[in-house]
């Protein structure tokens, strides 16, 4: 689909500031042109109206009777007002009977008035001065009248007929003058219309080119001259724009490169808990950078009791598909409980309650996750019996206190894991209970005594501990009827 047509701004502002001084030049003209005629023709008649008052207030008539008008020297008045102005086409004084008693006409004056004149030119003027019907086709010659008065009584008429020829020919001119301005300011306004074009449009183009660049993702462009006026303000918006794009693509890397740490983290945690722990975890906490710290924790081994001879008798892809299908079953149990997969050493499981988030109950969380493995632990092993394949026996341990956890390892490669005294001790445990035991320390005895039904062994010696260790076998957990769960936690 092809783009619409579009016209630069140049030339729009350019044609609007041909149709502005166009507008004001015609207005001039029009205006001064209508204004000097008027003034022309007014000054003309009011100078024809001065005359004729002129030769009317001579009042050369006899006092009394109003008589005896000596019309000869109204004669020689006429000859000299006629001679004096050129525009005057002929002067009549005429008496109460419209008789003309002094006379004066420029002949050649009116024939170039009125070409259309009888061959009886002189008598043809004569009478339609004395009848005020004298015109011309171009109505260019006009008439004054002015009364000779006595006693404010009307005696006798003084009448001038002139032409405007003349000045309408000056006003012609003039007029061609003013067209002439009219023209030169029209060009002038051009040019400056062109002038001011440019210097609008040009750093508007420039904004445009610059624009283009930051939407095909060069945010390095800037604007550079600020004008002291709305373009000014644009070019410095544009500034503040690319600033904020550059602001927000920071951002945006730095929530991407968040986001991808996050989920480094949470595959990491989920390789030692629950997914819904690990989330839980990281929309409490944020990304975690699981420094080291000191924690109450519960820890959990569970180990294969001869697996060493067992896997000699094996195959080794038996060996990797038996370990497979163990680890899953103690992983699911371990993630049921919200506990912390530590590692896998060997044919051992390592779980962690209350690291890298604890609850008040993972003691008994403990206890109830090594009580689901026996049985689990009894259901594979009837599977593989009727499969005909051997069974596996395995003993846990577990002990309850303080532990390091944290990220251990290298730059290369970490792992979250707990250590300390009470781990080790835990681990012992594991390696002294028999197949299907569960043995726990004293110290997690505490806190789960009243929820479980456990009997007190013999103390025993273990390697790093100078006194004997105290120890119980767990049996089962407590009568659900009697014992409430800590958590809410219901018997399974």
């Amino acid at each position: 689909m092809s783009s619409p047509r579009t016209f630069r701004l140049l030339y729009k502002i350019v044609a609007l500031v041909i149709v502005i001084v166009a507008a004001i030049a015609a207005a001039s003209y029009v205006v001064s042109a209508t204004r000097e005629e008027r003034i022309k023709r007014e000054e003309q008649e009011l100078q024809m109206f001065k005359m004729a008052n002129i030769i009317a207030s001579l009042k050369l008539i006899e006092p009394v009777t109003g008589r005896n008008i000596d019309w000869e020297i109204y004669q020689k008045f006429v000859d000299v007002t006629g001679s004096l102005d050129p525009d005057i086409v002929a002067i009549a004084v005429m008496d109460g009977t419209n008789a003309i008693r002094a006379y004066w006409a420029e002949e050649n004056r009116f024939k170039a008035a009125v070409p259309q004149a009888g061959l009886d030119l002189k008598s043809a003027l004569r009478d339609a001065v004395a009848q005020g019907k004298i015109r011309s086709r171009e109505g260019d010659l006009v008439t004054v009248d002015a009364p000779i008065t006595v006693d404010d009584r009307p005696v006798a008429l003084i009448r001038i007929v002139f032409s405007q020829t003349r000045m309408k020919e000056d006003i012609a001119r003039n007029r061609r003058t003013s067209l002439n301005i009219a023209l030169a300011v029209l060009g002038l306004g051009i040019v400056g219309g062109i002038v001011l074009a440019r210097g609008v449009t040009r750093p508007l183009e420039n904004l445009a080119g610059k624009m283009k660049k930051v939407a095909g993702g060069d945010f390095s462009e800037r604007m550079t001259s600020f004008p002291r006026d709305e373009v000014g303000t644009l070019a410095r918006t544009f500034n503040g724009m690319v600033d904020g794009l550059v602001e927000r693509d920071r951002i945006k890397a730095e929530r991407d490169r968040l986001e991808v740490e996050k989920a480094r983290y949470r595959e990491t945690l989920q390789r030692y808990v629950s997914r819904q722990v690990a989330d839980r975890i990281l929309s409490e906490h944020g990304t975690p950078f699981l420094k080291g710290e000191r924690r109450d924790v519960t820890i959990l081994f569970s180990d294969i009791r001869g697996f060493t001879r067992m896997s000699e008798r094996m195959q080794p892809e038996e060996v990797v598909e038996l370990l497979n299908e163990y680890f899953s079953l103690m992983i699911d149990i371990v993630f049921k409980y919200d506990g912390m997969l530590d590692k896998f050493i060997g044919d051992c499981v390592m779980a962690v309650f209350g690291a890298p988030e604890g609850h008040p109950d993972d003691a008994i969380r403990a206890v109830r996750t090594a009580l689901e493995m026996r049985d689990a632990v009894r259901r594979f092993n009837d599977r593989r019996a009727q499969e005909g394949k051997e069974m596996i026996q395995a003993g846990i341990g577990i002990n309850s206190g303080q532990a390091v956890a944290g990220s251990i390892g290298s730059q290369e490669r970490m792992e979250y894991t707990v250590i300390g005294d009470n781990v080790n001790l835990a681990s012992r445990l594991t390696s002294s209970a028999t197949s299907g035991q569960i043995l726990i320390s004293e110290q997690t005895y505490r806190k789960v005594g009243n929820y479980v039904r456990a009997a007190k062994l013999p103390s025993i010696q273990v390697k790093g501990k100078e006194a004997p260790v105290d120890i119980y076998e767990i049996e089962d957990l407590a009568a659900a009827e009697t014992v409430a769960m800590p958590g809410g936690g219901q018997r399974q």
